[in-house]
């Protein structure tokens, strides 16, 4: 899921209607548009150690297959041992495909349900559509089966619909475009539209609980979407207008504490300790190697997957510069020489691994 879709119509379509309005919001939004993919050799099961685990992949050898049994420290394991939650991965994945069972079970994931656990419904392919999948789980959630009103709890879904824009059925597509929108950006706007739909049943879900006022909602992409079409669509008129040149992902939050919205460009890396700090979990021994989009220590610059620094550092210090230009090169020490379960870590001051 890219950012660049919220906002635009295409030949009087508008792409998506319900992020447009969420992000419209006036109190208890973050938005950030500019949040740079920083996934590596694992792609789509990156995100999770970027997002949960506040650290970046390597872009050579993928964690959940080469370091799973690694100690890692998450959002997830901070919820359980701070706020006493309970801890849930809904998806219409396998528990084989980038080894994701294990990396749930390292990350302190327990009830968790793949696709063979959700009864048959409406399908993109071989799996259930995001939709279809926002349906079970509000179903299940009213039927007291999970998340039960007033439970404290990490609830993280994966979504599977735009994860394959060329191959997004016909008959879910709402908009017919002219032969000035190619194919794969057509495929990729539809696909967009599809998960805003499917957005909205679960944040208008979340908000008519009776614990609303206490449930923080991220809406992410766990990394870019145009992926090698990019230079492609770019080379299009319309794609020239509508199409992000960087490979952003989108950040947002709903029902936050803090409202804040900016253009500013941060990493998927810098999640992590922003969760922290608004989940009350700053407690944690471990923040992360990015930084809170929040408070005097935010910054708005970050490392892409080209390893170049983008975003503006003005007014920063070389040391902080170049502590997030290695970032990626002590992660890979980190999760290599699996550091965070050594002796010498110290849980009161991780800014010794920095």
């Amino acid at each position: 899921l890219e950012a660049w879709p919220v906002g635009i119509e295409v030949e009087g379509h508008e792409i998506m209607p319900f992020l447009n309005s969420l992000v419209a919001r006036d109190e208890g939004t973050i938005y950030f548009p500019n949040m740079l993919t920083q996934t590596g050799a694992g792609h789509s099961i990156d995100c999770q150690l970027l997002i949960n685990a506040g650290l970046i992949p390597s872009a050579t050898e993928c964690y959940s297959f080469h370091n799973i049994d690694n100690t890692y420290f998450t959002v997830s394991k901070a919820m359980k041992e701070l706020k006493g939650a309970k801890t849930y991965l809904l998806t219409t994945d396998g528990p084989n495909i980038w080894n994701q069972g294990k990396v749930a079970e390292a990350f302190g994931l327990d009830a968790i349900l793949w696709g063979s656990d959700w009864s048959p419904g409406e399908t993109d392919g071989d799996r259930l559509t995001d939709s279809a999948l926002m349906d079970q789980i509000i179903a299940r959630c009213r039927a007291g089966e999970l998340w039960k009103e007033g439970e404290t709890a990490f609830v993280q879904i994966v979504l599977m619909t735009g994860h394959d824009p060329e191959e997004f059925p016909e008959r879910l597509r709402r908009f017919q475009f002219s032969d000035a929108v190619p194919f794969y950006l057509s495929g990729y706007l539809n696909c967009a539209n599809f998960v805003d739909g499917a957005l909205k049943k679960m944040v208008d879900y979340v908000e008519s609980r009776s614990d609303a006022a206490e449930t923080l909602v991220l809406i992410t992409g766990d990394h870019e979407g145009l992926h090698c079409n990019r230079k492609d669509m770019l080379a299009t008129e319309l794609g020239a207008k509508i199409v992000s040149p960087r490979e952003c992902s989108l950040m947002a939050m709903v029902n936050s504490p803090v409202t804040l919205k900016s253009d500013g460009i941060i990493g998927q890396i810098d999640v992590y300790p922003t969760l922290l700090q608004l989940l009350g979990l700053t407690d944690y021994c471990w923040h992360g190697l990015g930084h809170s989009i929040l408070g005097q220590d935010s910054i708005r610059f970050a490392v892409g997957q080209d390893t170049r620094l983008h975003g503006n550092t003005e007014g920063t210090s070389p040391a902080k510069i170049r502590e997030v230009k290695t970032s990626r090169e002590v992660s890979s020490m980190i999760i290599k020489h699996d550091l965070l379960k050594k002796p010498e870590f110290n849980k009161k001051n991780t800014t010794v691994l920095k």
